[in-house]
C-alpha cells in the first residue's frame, strides 16, 4: 500500500503529540523548599534561565532554615520538593517516612567548605579544647552534625561532652561574634561571610574524609508522589541537566544567581566556588552515609540504596 507524503506527516504529528502527552508533567506547577546555600545552584539555574519553563514546569523556590522543615513540607504535602542532606532524608526513611531521592544536587568532592569554625580571639586550636564548650549546629541529626561527631570521634572526643546549640546559616556570624557559642558548623556561603570577616577562623575541614563520588544535599519527594508523577519528574531531571551544563560553560554567569537565592553579596560572590555539581543518583552514593547513621546509632534498621531513589 502506498503512504502518501501527506499521510505520513500526519502519522508522525499523532505519534508526537501522543509522546508529548505520555511525557509531559503530571503537575508542572510545583514548589521546592530549599536551604539557601550554594549547594543548590542547579535549581536557582534553572530557574533563572528558563529551564523549568522550558520543560512545561512552574516551580517556586521557597527558602527553609533547616532540612526538617523541608521534610515536614513534603509530608503534609504544602511543597512537592525538597532538600534535606543526607543524614536528615535517612533518619526520616528509618522513621518510616516515605521518601525517594528524585535527583542529586552534588557530590564529593566538592571545592566549596563545610567547616568547624571557631573564634578568631579564641583559644581553642584542637579538638580536645572543644570539651565542655557550646557548638552551633544548623539542626540535631544533620550532615555537619553527623560529620562533626565522626571527626571528635577520630580525635578522642566524646560528642557527649560538648553542648550543640541549633542555630540558622545566617545567624552563626553573629553568635560567634557574641561568644554565644565558641565553634560553629557551617557551609558556603555563610562559611566565607565569617571567615573573610575575620570573625571565625577553620578548625577542622569536616568534608576531608568524604569518598569521592559520594552524594551531598539532594532533591527529595515522597515516593507516593514519585510514583504518580514520572513526567514531572523527567522534566525535573531534565530541566536540572541543562542547568548543570550551564553552569559548567558559564560558571561566572552561573554563580549570580546565588545573589537571589543565597542572599550573597557581589562581593561574597567572588570568594564562592561552584560545586560539582550532578543530576544522576546512584545507591552506591549513599554508601557512606548509610554507613556512617549506623555507625553512629543514628538509624536502628538497614536501609536499603535500591529503595530510596526514584527510578
Amino acid at each position: 500500500m502506498k503512504i502518501t507524503t501527506q499521510a505520513l506527516l500526519a502519522m508522525c504529528l499523532l505519534l508526537a503529540a501522543g509522546f508529548a502527552r505520555a511525557t509531559a508533567p503530571e503537575t508542572p506547577k510545583l514548589s521546592l523548599a530549599y536551604i539557601p546555600i550554594s549547594n543548590f545552584l542547579t535549581a536557582y539555574v534553572a530557574k533563572d534561565q528558563g529551564y523549568f519553563t522550558a520543560h512545561g514546569l512552574d516551580v517556586t523556590l521557597i527558602p527553609i532554615n533547616q532540612g526538617n522543615t523541608g521534610v515536614a513540607g513534603i509530608v503534609s504535602k504544602s511543597v512537592e520538593l525538597s532538600t534535606p542532606t543526607p543524614t536528615t532524608f535517612l533518619q526520616a526513611v528509618d522513621n518510616g517516612v516515605d521518601l525517594v531521592i528524585v535527583a542529586a544536587t552534588h557530590t564529593y568532592p566538592t571545592p566549596n567548605k563545610v567547616g568547624l569554625l571557631v573564634s578568631t580571639t579564641g583559644d581553642i586550636t584542637a579538638a580536645k579544647d572543644l570539651v565542655g564548650k557550646k557548638v552551633g549546629i544548623n539542626g540535631i541529626g544533620g550532615m555537619q552534625f553527623v560529620l562533626l561527631q565522626e571527626w571528635l570521634i577520630k580525635h578522642g572526643v566524646n560528642p557527649k561532652s560538648i553542648t550543640f546549640v541549633e542555630i540558622s546559616f545566617p545567624q552563626m556570624a553573629d553568635a560567634l561574634q557574641a561568644k554565644q557559642v565558641d565553634a560553629v558548623t557551617i557551609s558556603e556561603p555563610f562559611y566565607q561571610r565569617v571567615i573573610s570577616s575575620k570573625i571565625g577562623r577553620m578548625l577542622a575541614d569536616l568534608q576531608a574524609d568524604i569518598p569521592a563520588g559520594t552524594l551531598g544535599t539532594m532533591y527529595v519527594s515522597t515516593g507516593e508522589w514519585a510514583k504518580k508523577n514520572p513526567g514531572t519528574i523527567a522534566a525535573l531531571r531534565a530541566s536540572l541537566e541543562d542547568a548543570t551544563r550551564f553552569i559548567k560553560t558559564n560558571p561566572e554567569t552561573a554563580k549570580k544567581s546565588l545573589i537571589t537565592y543565597a542572599q550573597m553579596s557581589e562581593q561574597l560572590l567572588q570568594l564562592v566556588n561552584v560545586p560539582s555539581v550532578t543530576v544522576a543518583a546512584a545507591p552506591s552514593q549513599m554508601k557512606f552515609w548509610i554507613d556512617l547513621m549506623d555507625q553512629q546509632q543514628l538509624t536502628t534498621g538497614t536501609i536499603d540504596p535500591q529503595s530510596i531513589i526514584a527510578p
